[in-house]
């Protein structure tokens, strides 16, 4: 058996088929209704499931999200087949040219026993104007020295955009994002404008009263003229003046008791 690289394998690869003007009624998974005789191609079944769509069509693609397919091939033939490359191409209904090439995937060399049924794993992303499209999703294999190309999916898809949810991760980031921005601009907002209009204001002039002891009319003349509670300063008064106003004291006559 001869070897081929991955770059000839996916060079191979491509659709020159063209597009159906009118969309299938139902996915076309039996591809390859073989002719009989010596020069009939292999005969093999491919089969397509896509996972998150399976009892939809057509099926649902959602725009940046993967789309997960299931390819079985149907060995028919008394020969082992190779499963080399798996690939697609995407065209506008109607139209002959492809808009995108779908990512060819090497996933061989996938060894198929005559009368068996090996499943291929498949997936890619898609970022598309929402609506119709034709798609065209197939297998190269290698069958007795031979590439031979055949399709597992050759009917319309639908692309969408991803339905919202509260839980997704990026949805989550930009709830973060939104609560940080609206509360530094709530506390600016609180901080600025409002506050001033919810603290009382407080009252001017309006001191409160501090306590005072009383003070005797006695107390404050003594203080302020540095004189003793006579009211008067005697220090420049001669002594004699002082002796002749000290009061005198008084006499107390003494009775003379009758002694009989």
């Amino acid at each position: 058996m001869r070897l081929i690289t991955s770059a000839a394998l996916l060079a191979l690869f491509g659709f020159a088929a063209v597009a159906s003007s009118q969309p299938a009624e139902i996915p076309v998974e039996e591809v390859f209704e073989p002719d009989e005789g010596p020069d009939a191609p292999p005969q093999f079944l491919l089969k397509t499931k896509f996972l998150e769509s399976e009892n939809t069509y057509p099926p649902i693609i959602y725009n940046t999200q993967s789309t997960n397919l299931e390819i079985t091939l149907q060995n028919e033939e008394d020969s082992e087949a190779i499963v080399q490359v798996a690939g697609g191409a995407l065209f506008e209904i109607g139209n002959d040219t492809a808009i995108e090439n779908i990512t060819a995937v090497r996933v061989g060399p996938l060894a198929v026993a005559p009368h068996t049924t090996q499943t291929v794993g498949y997936n890619f992303v898609l970022d598309r104007e929402p609506k119709d499209y034709f798609l065209r999703v197939g297998l190269l294999i290698e069958y007795e020295g031979q590439l031979v190309q055949y399709l597992g999916y050759n009917s319309t898809i639908t692309v969408q955009d991803p339905p919202l949810s509260y839980f997704d991760p990026q949805m989550i980031f930009l709830y973060i994002i939104l609560s940080g921005i609206f509360g530094v601009g709530g506390y600016f907002v609180y901080n600025n404008y409002v506050k001033s209009y919810l603290t009382p204001k407080k009252t001017s002039g309006k001191k409160r009263a501090k306590s005072a002891t009383p003070v005797t009319p006695s107390n404050t003349t003594a203080e302020t003229t540095g004189t003793d509670t006579k009211g008067y300063d005697e220090s420049w008064i001669p002594e004699h003046h002082l002796r002749s106003k000290s009061p005198k004291p008084k006499m107390t006559k003494k009775t003379k008791k009758n002694t009989k």
